[in-house]
Order: C-alpha cells, then sequence, then structure tokens
C-alpha cells in the first residue's frame, strides 16, 4: 500500500488563524497608536457583528409602537384644548 510521507498541506480556517496569532501583552495592547481610519473599521466591525442582534430587538418593538399609533392614535396631547394644556397654560 502507498504510503504518502509528505505533510498534507491543511487551510485553516479563520478562527484557527486568529487563536494562533502570536499574542501581545498588556503594554504593547496600552501603547497601540489606532488611527481615526482603524478606529472606524473597529466600530463598523463591531455594528457588523451586532446588526442581526440589534435589528431582531427593535424591529418588533417599532411595528409595536407603529400598531399602538394606527389603532389607538396620537397622544392626547395633539389637543389644544386638553386638560394638561389649559392647565400648563394658566400657571405662566
Amino acid at each position: 500500500m502507498y504510503h504518502n510521507d509528505k505533510p498534507q498541506k491543511i487551510n485553516k480556517t479563520h478562527e484557527e488563524r486568529i487563536y494562533n496569532e502570536e499574542r501581545r501583552t498588556d503594554d504593547e495592547l496600552e501603547n497601540a497608536d489606532i488611527t481615526g481610519k482603524e478606529a472606524f473599521i473597529l466600530v463598523l466591525a463591531a455594528f457588523r457583528a451586532y446588526l442581526p442582534q440589534l435589528l431582531i430587538f427593535l424591529l418588533p418593538l417599532i411595528i409595536i409602537c407603529v400598531l399602538i399609533y394606527i389603532f389607538v392614535g396620537p397622544a392626547p396631547m395633539d389637543d389644544p384644548y386638553s386638560e394638561v394644556l389649559l392647565m400648563l397654560n394658566s400657571l405662566t
């Protein structure tokens, strides 16, 4: 039976590459100079990572608020003769 002694080239995943990277010490991380462009890229990457969770949380809230506004109507403060507005006007 034929046996291949050469090590097979294995494609590493992105996570494996990150895990096997050389670690930086705390001093190196504290003294790291981050430019505005790099900071923007970091914020954008974090936003991309958490965007699905934000949408899953916010979309139902927005839909519920719109439905309440449609079926219940606007807040009573829209009526210029409401008791609250009359009371506020009497204080001035």
